[in-house]
């Protein structure tokens, strides 16, 4: 195995697993994807947005759904973030994960509300978050969110790179 390479068998399995379907997505693809599709978005708010998709891999994952879980997480922070703001995007491979992170510039986050971030109807702000935390472990990974005063806050997606068990 290469590094940042991973070489998954010519045909995935497919598993339904709380209503999700697994087949391999192209990780750095989707992201830039998601990018692009929210930049009008951002430049609406003359938000600059940014895109680091530092390696391509292929991922198990249920494209729909991810597509979703990022949706949410880059319109919460568009919409989260003043004018002439920043929000980047960047994948990369590591320890045999996947990592997204979205990281706004406009939002910082009290100690109490990172401790809830997650939790459904946090502050009248709906389901997304909770439904997208649901997508991340029903695919074997890891959600979590961080907040420093001056550098904004982060959401840090890490996905595993082998299907997860049914």
């Amino acid at each position: 195995m290469e590094k940042d390479h991973v070489t998954l068998p010519p045909k995935l399995p497919t598993e339904r697993s709380f209503g999700l379907f697994f087949a391999a997505i192209l990780t750095g693809f989707s992201v830039y994807w998601l990018v692009t599709a929210n930049s009008v978005a951002a430049s609406d708010k003359e938000i600059a947005l940014t895109c680091h998709a530092a390696s391509e891999a292929q991922a198990p994952a249920d494209r729909t759904r991810l597509l979703q879980l990022f949706q949410t997480l880059l319109h919460h922070a568009i919409n989260s973030s003043a004018s002439g703001s920043r929000i980047s995007v960047r994948s990369k491979l590591h320890d045999g994960n996947v990592q997204v992170e979205i990281t706004g510039s406009g939002l910082e986050l009290s100690a109490e509300d990172l401790s809830n971030v997650f939790a459904p109807w946090r502050n009248g702000s709906g389901l997304g978050l909770f439904i997208g935390k649901g997508i991340v472990e029903a695919h074997g990974g890891q959600i979590a969110c961080s907040s420093q005063p001056g550098a904004g806050t982060t959401f840090q997606v890490s996905l595993p790179l082998t299907p997860p068990r049914a």
